[in-house]
This record gives C-alpha cells, structure tokens and sequence, in this order.
C-alpha cells in the first residue's frame, strides 16, 4: 500500500478534495491534523529569557556569602 500525505492550507479546498479521492475506487482517506508537530527549539536567549519568566532565577549581591551558603567556597575566602 502507498500512501501520501497532501497538506492543504486553504480550508475551503478541503471538502473538493476528500469528494474527489472519494470517489476513486481503493483509495481511503485519514485526516491527520499536523502531522509532525515540531518541537520549538529555543536559542540560548530564548531560554535565558524563559528562566526569567519562571522565575528561576535569582539576584545575588554578594558573591563570597552565597558560596559559603552552599558549603562550594574556596579555602582562601574563608575569613
């Protein structure tokens, strides 16, 4: 069995179609709304900016403090 996939943009044109290949003998019809949805792959901006959106992100100020924090600081700033 062949198949083909025709994408048509002008709605209008859609019901023409199916009438036509309808009535072709052996060929059936099996509508598929977007066939291969694409996954939008952002650019390193785009997810930059995304992380601001949701709120993952955060401000610090003072570097040295926050590192010590997370018990990640350098010997050298240990005061």
């Amino acid at each position: 069995m062949t198949q083909i996939l025709i994408e048509v943009e002008a709605a209008t044109l859609l019901s023409s179609i199916k009438k036509v290949l309808k009535s072709l003998q052996g060929v059936s019809i099996k509508e598929i709304k977007e066939p291969y949805p694409k996954k939008k792959i952002m650019s390193g901006i785009e997810k930059s900016l995304d992380d601001v959106k949701n709120g993952r992100v955060r401000e610090i100020k003072d570097t040295k403090a926050y590192f010590k924090k997370l018990k990640v600081c350098n010997k050298k700033w240990n005061d």
